[in-house]
């Protein structure tokens, strides 16, 4: 088949220019390589996007007051200020026993700086009509990053938690943090040192000492202030007053009251030793005390250098490290970050390889293949400039975006080369065809690439964490797409008029014809001439992707191997610390010989927040493990063969959790937020909820915050007596605090560190509630009277901490999910919801589920708009609402081979398969466009009917059209076969079998279609 006749043989184009100046072609494809390569040694290395959206806490201290009076009086006035601030997403709120916590998260788009200075003035704003004796409102910005870059063990044989903690902080912690980085480093089982009081009651009452006589004297000599100088005619001395109180003597030779009756010194009441300051509390790996230092990055942070400097780092603090300690590292999420980046970079290779193969299969010619095989390495590399310049990362999701776009980038030089190719083919020099095959196709690379790149233009209308996840994977398949057009019109004609030769003219029938194309040309010549046989196949298309749309399972994230999970156990309230350790350490027994695979166990008792009142009813276990290619099994096998054992515990919950994907912390992935103005109906209705959400299937391990059933003993103050006797309620609240509580009285120094100094009843006379009896206060008279001459006692059940979500009273139901994906919980938790719960309930997702939901909403959206921009772009160049369509029912044909390649493979509809859903738009419409815009041209320029253009366009399209597709296809076949990732495998699954699908049926549907309208469209003409 010759070429037609070519209009624009006349007409010079810029391209032309770049095949006249070779020179000039070299420089722009070299230019590009160069600033791309400056580029991407300046990216920093994440494993994922920064999607932490900006989160700012308030913390209120109230000394004495339970959950109900600080979320009354503190936690409610100050979220009544805090809700007006501009681009709050979620509010919410924990009030506990002398404590209240309050996190603003923000849009992901707020500026953190900003946020943090509009809630410090709404903070300060409310601060005059918070208690006189809470303490000022601390405001501080969460870490943005979201999780720990690495553990680090401290431990020593022989070394109590004391001990390392000491060296923890001033060894260990100094030197790290100053990383360049590293944003801070908590200490986690830490105890830290202080001087513990121990007083007896009994002796207290029989001295006629009270608590503030003890708090007085401590503050009056145990001080620490410069004293002055003495000044001669030639010296100066400097004067020290060593008037702060240093070690148990000391403090134990404090004189409390001296007169008639004797001294009565602070030994004489108390037993005072060096201790912990949370004593109730402990850190062990492998059963050995020792301490866990997580090392936390800043948000821009490249984690790999932050990993590579601290290791370099230790090597050099063992060295001062006390004789007998040990400093290793117990896990390192860089480790996984090299490890995804180096699956990613393997695939890349592989991608690269398959499609050069792919290229030299259909032209058999290794000149031609080298022509678009330079035009990868130029678009990708150039990538990097536009990555740089965007402030993006290189991590997963940039780097999936370049694996994905070598099957991409390749497509405009192929359609450019095979023009130019056919031209020599049927005679022309190369010269020749390269100028007049560029000019001839440009149009359609052009159109082609914007269709493309347009696809991913919704994500600028889309915000949260899909948006910016979605944004640098989108940013980098259209920055490589739009530079591979550049290549394709610059780089690609100069090399094919330079590399390829001329060849013997052949006149006759398609070039290389086979049996193959004979075959095809007669298949199309059927549907030719029978259109109506096009219909089944649009109709089968659509059934099937409405199938698998509504029977695909739906998540966000799939969740990944990241060698380490950790169990979260939790007693009931009310129970002892002694116990809960006793407990922890038979689950450790336990569960140490089941996972073979662990690297370590670190345990944790006590894990809650607020210091000395931290949960003793909690724990938590981390088991990091060998490497996945050194372990048999996978996390996920490892930790569903923990399930069973585990749920067999009675004494207490024990419930395994792996980190996610995307986002902050180890929690259950199911988490349903409860609502209601009042508290009360709120408590009553909880445990009903919970035990009908237990009985969901696919629902396990279900549990709510809010617990109802801690142990209290209410103390009842007859106010009339204590007036009559002269005891004020503050003396009477803050001796209870203090003697029952742990308190913070004073202050000493050890080195040059300060420490506090706690006041308690010894423990052995605060077991029962008769033991209050035993503490006296100090009349009006000077007399001390017991506590119970004016206060009785009541022991009820309270919830431990209240929780507010967006202002509203609230209880989040957390659970793990057995064979069942969010997109299928979630709806049968609000169907339950809506049967069991009265109307006066709202609802509400956290954590990975609202994300989930977001996310997917967000992606919906995107597909939408994705395809009405596509739909407008075409119908701007091909100059009518209606001929688009008939590109557009491409769109259709690959939903189907999507969609039946996700059901056949397993694979859920998690976010990285809707996102090769979105792709296939731009994909698909790539192949439609060459056939329609090549029929266009010819019912223009040779007067053909639309029948005869549009099969003529698809015989001469049809190897440009297979040749890009399987470029496609073997681009993606890598990711399909999970070696970038499992969690990613479904991106590729969908694009290829979208591709196959779509590539076999738009070279029947496409032609008929577009000739169809075509035809409708000329008779309606040559009727008017």
């Amino acid at each position: 088949m010759s070429a037609p006749p070519d209009p624009s043989a006349d007409r010079p184009a810029l391209t032309d220019l770049f095949i006249q100046r070779p020179v000039l072609a070299a420089v722009v494809s070299l230019l590009l390589v160069l600033l791309g390569g400056l580029g991407y040694g300046m990216l920093g290395v994440r494993e994922t996007p920064d999607v932490e959206a900006p989160v700012v806490s308030v913390t209120t201290s109230w000394p004495g007051a339970d959950p109900a009076i600080v979320e009354t009086d503190v936690t409610e006035v100050l979220e009544r200020e805090l809700n007006g601030i501009e681009g709050v997403r979620t509010l919410s709120s924990t009030s506990q026993d002398g404590r209240s916590d309050i996190n603003v998260e923000f849009e992901l788009g707020r500026d953190m700086e900003a946020a943090a200075n509009d809630v410090r003035g709404r903070v300060g704003s409310a601060q005059r009509r918070l208690p006189d004796d809470a303490e000022p409102p601390i405001v501080q910005k969460s870490d943005a990053s979201g999780q720990s870059v690495m553990f680090i063990r401290l431990a020593g044989e022989g070394r109590d938690l004391l001990e390392l903690t000491e060296v923890a902080d001033t060894i260990v912690r100094e030197r790290i943090e100053n990383v360049p980085g590293v944003s801070g480093v908590d200490l986690n089982g830490a105890r830290v040192w202080a001087m513990r009081v121990e007083l007896d009651a009994a002796r207290l009452a029989a001295r006629r000492v009270a608590l503030s006589d003890i708090e007085a004297a401590l503050r009056a000599g145990n001080v620490d202030v410069p004293a002055g100088r003495l000044e001669g005619t030639a010296t100066q001395l400097t004067l020290s007053v060593q008037s702060g109180l240093r070690t148990p003597e000391a403090f134990g030779a404090l004189v409390l009251r001296a007169g008639d009756d004797g001294t009565v010194y602070l030994r004489d009441v108390a037993t005072i030793r060096l201790g912990a300051e949370n004593e109730r509390t402990a850190a062990r790996t492998d059963g050995l005390p020792s301490i866990s230092l997580s090392v936390n990055p800043q948000a821009k942070a490249n984690v790999v250098d932050v990993s590579d400097e601290v290791q370099r780092r230790l090597k050099r603090i063992e060295a001062d490290l006390p004789a007998g300690m040990v400093l290793d590292v117990v896990y390192d999420r860089a480790e996984s970050v090299r490890a995804s980046i180096r699956d990613v970079e393997h695939t890349l290779l592989v991608a690269f390889a398959l499609v050069v193969v792919v290229i030299f299969l259909f032209l058999r010619d290794l000149r031609s293949t080298l022509v678009p095989a330079v035009a990868i390495p130029v678009s990708l590399v150039g990538t990097f400039l536009v990555l740089w310049i965007a402030g993006f990362t290189l991590n997963v999701f940039t780097l999936f975006g370049l694996v994905l776009a070598i099957g991409l980038v390749v497509d405009d030089a192929i359609v450019v080369l095979e023009n130019i190719v056919r031209r020599i083919e049927e005679g022309e020099d190369p010269v020749t065809a390269a100028i007049l095959g560029t000019r001839q196709i440009a149009g359609a690379v052009v159109s082609t690439t914007l269709a493309l790149v347009v696809v991913f233009l919704p994500v600028v209308f889309t915000g949260g964490a899909t948006g910016r996840l979605f944004l640098e994977f989108g940013t980098t398949v259209a920055a490589s797409v739009a530079l591979s057009m550049v290549v394709a019109l610059t780089l690609t004609p100069m090399l094919c008029a330079k590399l390829l030769r001329a060849r013997p003219h052949r006149a006759a029938a398609p070039v290389r014809a086979s049996l193959a194309s004979r075959a095809f040309d007669a298949s199309l010549d059927l549907v030719i001439r029978r259109p109506w046989l096009v219909l089944p196949l649009l109709a089968g298309a659509v059934a099937v992707g409405a199938y698998g749309l509504d029977a695909t399972p739906r998540e966000f994230f799939p969740t990944e191997d990241r060698n380490m999970f950790t169990i979260r156990t939790e007693a009931p309230e009310g129970t002892t610390f002694e116990w809960m350790d006793a407990r922890m350490r038979e689950v450790e027994a336990q569960i140490g010989p089941l996972v073979p695979e662990r690297t370590m166990l670190f345990a944790r008792v006590a894990t809650g927040r607020g210091g000395v009142n931290a949960g003793t009813n909690t724990g938590m276990i981390m088991l990091p493990l060998s490497p996945r290619e050194d372990r048999a099994r996978t996390q996920q096998q490892i930790v569903d063969a923990l399930r069973g054992p585990l749920g067999e515990i009675t004494a207490f919950r024990a419930v395994p959790q792996q980190q996610p994907t995307v986002g902050r912390g180890a929690a259950s992935p199911f988490q349903f937020v409860l609502q209601n103005p009042d508290f009360d109906t709120l408590a009553a209705a909880l445990p009903g909820f919970v035990a009908a959400l237990s009985d969901v299937e696919g629902l396990s391990s279900v549990s709510a915050d809010l617990k109802l059933n801690r142990p209290e003993l209410r103390l009842v103050v007859d106010r009339e007596k204590a007036a009559a006797l002269g005891v004020p309620i503050r003396e009477l609240v803050r001796t209870v605090q203090v003697l029952t509580g742990s308190s913070e009285v004073s202050t000493f120094k050890r080195g040059v560190r300060q420490y506090k100094v706690i006041a308690e009843l010894a423990r052995g006379e605060r077991d029962e509630p008769a033991d209050l009896a035993g503490i006296h206060l100090r009349t009006r008279s000077g007399a001390m009277v017991p506590l119970s001459n004016f206060v009785r006692w009541e022991e009820q059940s309270a919830p431990s901490t209240r929780y507010h979500y967006d202002r509203a009273p609230s209880a989040t139901i957390s659970a793990n999910l057995d064979g069942i994906t969010l997109g299928e919980a979630i709806p049968r938790a609000r169907a339950v919801a809506e049967s069991a719960l009265p109307e006066s309930f709202r609802t509400a997702l956290s954590g990975q589920s609202k994300d989930y939901e977001e996310g997917t909403t967000s992606l919906t959206q995107m597909f939408v708009l994705a395809l009405l921009l596509v739909y407008l772009l075409l119908a701007a160049q091909f100059d009518s609402f209606v001929t688009p369509l008939a590109v557009l029912l491409s769109v259709p044909l690959a939903l189907a081979g999507a969609f039946a390649a996700l059901l056949i493979t397993g694979s859920t509809l998690s976010f990285f398969a809707q996102v090769g859903l979105i792709l296939l738009v731009g994909l698909v419409t790539k192949n439609g466009i060459l056939i329609v815009e090549y029929a266009r041209q010819l019912r223009t320029e040779e007067g053909l009917d639309p029948w005869a253009a549009a099969e003529r366009a698809t015989k001469l399209r049809v190897r440009p059209i297979l040749m890009t597709s399987v470029a496609t296809i073997g681009g993606a076949v890598p990711i399909a076969l999970g070696m970038s990732g499992d969690s990613r495998a479904a991106l590729g699954i969908a694009v290829v079998g979208g591709m196959l699908s779509a590539t076999f049926l738009t070279l029947y549907v496409t032609p008929v279609v577009y000739a169809t309208f075509a035809s409708l469209g000329r008779s309606r003409v040559e009727a008017t």
